[in-house]
């Protein structure tokens, strides 16, 4: 495996929520009050010492909460680690229903190398994407 490392990030530079030193490259969002938190679905951490944010379009490493594989949809836990994304399913009984719930997990990113839980893996950060399986 390669060196893994930043590659042509675009980054938003905020007030961080809490205490973000050390969470450099976990996934975090930019809160109600505009300041970064810790988990959700806007981008990466890019520096421990301010809250700097990767963007969408990033390439940058990310620790993993699991085992993730080069190629997988990845999305995050609830510790802004990212793990490989397994869409719920959504059993449609109401075919046709403008009703019908949109349940699922956003795709933040597309992992680019392997990783073990713990360590960084490279991923391709895209805009989070909702999914869903319908059967």
């Amino acid at each position: 495996m390669g060196q893994i490392s930043q590659q042509h990030v675009q980054v938003y530079n905020g007030t961080a929520a809490a205490d973000l030193s050390a969470k450099q490259w976990y996934f975090v969002y930019v809160d109600t009050s505009g300041k970064v938190a810790l988990a959700a679905t806007a981008g990466m951490l890019t520096a421990n010492r301010a809250a700097e944010v990767a963007l969408p379009g990033s390439v940058v490493p990310v620790i993993a909460g699991g085992t993730i594989t080069a190629g997988d949809q990845v999305t995050c836990d609830s510790a802004g680690k990212v793990v490989t994304l397994t869409p719920p399913s959504y059993v449609d009984t109401q075919a046709g229903s403008a009703t019908d719930p949109l349940l699922g997990k956003y795709r933040l990113g597309i992992a680019l190398t392997d990783g073990a839980s713990g360590a960084a893996c490279q991923v391709l950060l895209c805009t989070p994407t909702p999914t869903l399986t319908v059967t």
